[in-house]
């Protein structure tokens, strides 16, 4: 897989970074608000575990937005992606649990990028963002603090299993996996997308990939995807 550099964001992607930190929070404070109305399922002395897996990482940031630099608008600074929205997400889910709440959640991230020049670019993009203090590079999910973020330099779909067994280990853990694979390099779906998305407490985020459909048909080179 050949190394990409850090480039501006799309708007198209601009529009699923929105989608994704949106959700996290209405997605925790449905199973938060039917957690505390629920004695059977919850209690303050076990504390609901939330996680958040993205399955495919990349850089963690971009060089500003595509559309101010085809405007001549360059701003210098990083927009950070899809890693670090997701952590920010269950760190703001922790506080609203707090604060309106009055409960104690656990939270933990786990990041996976296979390509090793894309991956040490995400170290730089949590180390940026402040997190570095928070962060293990490790696979040994089970031995993660509150908190803390796992990095992993590999493959995702060859982790399910080790992902599922640690996103299932109690009733009372929550996740949500984003599936984002960069252009038509697609994911398998009976031997990676199935055993995630077939499990309880599992909420998936699956965006296809249609860049190399776009690409074949023709339409990459039209400015209107409606025509």
């Amino acid at each position: 897989m050949g190394t990409r550099h850090i480039e501006p964001r799309p708007p198209q992607t601009k529009v699923k970074h929105n989608i994704l930190g949106q959700y996290i929070g209405r997605w925790g404070g449905i199973i938060l608000r039917g957690l505390t109305h629920n004695s059977r399922y919850f209690t303050p002395q076990i504390p609901p575990h939330f996680v958040y897996v993205d399955c495919d990482a990349s850089h963690g940031r971009y060089d500003g937005e595509l559309e101010d630099h085809r405007a001549g608008q360059v701003t210098s600074g990083n927009v950070f992606g899809s890693a670090i929205i997701g952590i920010q997400g269950l760190d703001k889910l922790a506080e609203h649990a707090s604060h309106v709440h009055g409960i104690h959640v656990l939270t933990n991230s786990i990041l996976i990028e296979k390509d090793p020049a894309i991956y040490a670019e995400l170290k730089k993009s949590l180390e940026l963002a402040g997190y570095t203090y928070r962060v293990r590079e490790t696979a040994n999910f089970a031995s993660l603090k509150d908190g803390e973020i796992a990095l992993i330099n590999g493959d995702s779909t060859a982790m399910a299993p080790q992902l599922v067994r640690y996103t299932q280990k109690s009733s009372i853990t929550y996740s949500l996996y984003l599936i984002d694979p960069w252009g038509a390099s697609g994911v398998p779906l009976q031997r990676f997308v199935a055993p995630i998305i077939t499990q309880r407490r599992h909420d998936v985020i699956l965006y296809m990939p249609y860049y190399d459909l776009h690409k074949k048909s023709g339409l990459i080179t039209k400015t209107n995807l409606t025509e």
